[in-house]
């Protein structure tokens, strides 16, 4: 009779994951543990680590890759997508969902398409069976339009032994600040930036993920680098950051290339 009970129990806690921990997918057993270092994990879209394990599953058309969406409680809801033969088989799973409807399913498409705009990416899912031909995957809107208030100011100093050079960008007070080769500094104090330059650098901040908090390093030993520093203002919150070239992290290359090209579009000016 307990053993009965036992079952029934397993039996209504299913799709809460009460009983089981794994499930088959592409012929493989597979479980619900996240692996913070493989997974896509996209927290609504403001904030998504490893998005470049999706953008290899989509190159090389094999294997496969988990997408984790965190609701606004903290639950996730489980994007599992694995290549069967020529074909993409999709596991969706809300059943971590507390505050949701529990439900699994499972759909195949002929492809992953992704497409990026002035204002998005996104990672769609075509030819797929059942009532839906298409399926997003995973959308990351970068629409700096939808913000009511945003500034930054960038600087950056190049240390090569007992010399330094410095640039400053700031659109809090509209400065420019540029060492010179002779040894000036030039300061232009009225940087106004047209509305598609702010676009496309909002658009490569939400794209070199600058909210993560992943750390960033400021140390180096070596005898010539440069160490940046990034205030960025959003609406009613700040984030401020401090790396060196010295962090050859993902997260630090990340963030030095997005330097780059913020520099980039300000002397394109």
């Amino acid at each position: 009779m307990r053993r009965i009970m036992v079952l029934l129990a397993c039996m209504l806690l299913l799709l809460n994951l009460g009983c089981v921990n794994s499930y088959t997918l592409d012929g493989q057993k597979r479980d619900y543990a996240i692996n913070e270092h493989e997974d896509v994990l996209n927290y609504h879209g403001v904030v998504t680590e490893n998005r470049d394990k999706l953008d290899a599953f989509v190159a090389r058309s094999s294997g496969n890759v988990r997408v984790v969406h965190y609701t606004t409680e903290g639950d996730p809801i489980f994007n599992d997508l694995a290549y069967i033969g020529q074909r993409i088989e999709m596991r969706y799973d809300t059943s971590q969902d507390s505050f949701g409807t529990p439900r699994i399913t499972t759909t195949t498409c002929s492809r992953l398409d992704k497409k990026e705009t002035a204002t998005a990416l996104i990672y769609t899912l075509e030819g797929c069976d059942g009532e839906e031909s298409t399926v997003d995957v995973l959308h990351i809107s970068f629409d700096v339009a939808e913000q009511d208030y945003f500034e930054f100011a960038l600087s950056m100093k190049q240390v090569a032994s007992s010399e330094e050079k410095l640039m400053e960008i700031s659109t809090f007070d509209h400065k420019w600040v540029k060492s010179q080769p002779n040894g000036e500094v030039a300061v232009w104090d009225d940087l106004q930036l047209t509305k598609g330059e702010r676009q496309r650098i909002y658009k490569e901040m939400v794209l070199a993920n600058y909210l993560s908090n992943k750390p960033l390093d400021t140390i180096c030993s070596e005898a010539a680098y440069t160490l940046y520093d990034l205030k960025v203002r959003i609406n009613g919150g700040e984030r401020h950051l401090k790396w060196s070239t010295c962090d050859q992290s993902s997260r630090g290359k990340q963030m030095t290339q997005l330097a780059e090209q913020i520099i980039h579009i300000i002397q394109s000016k």
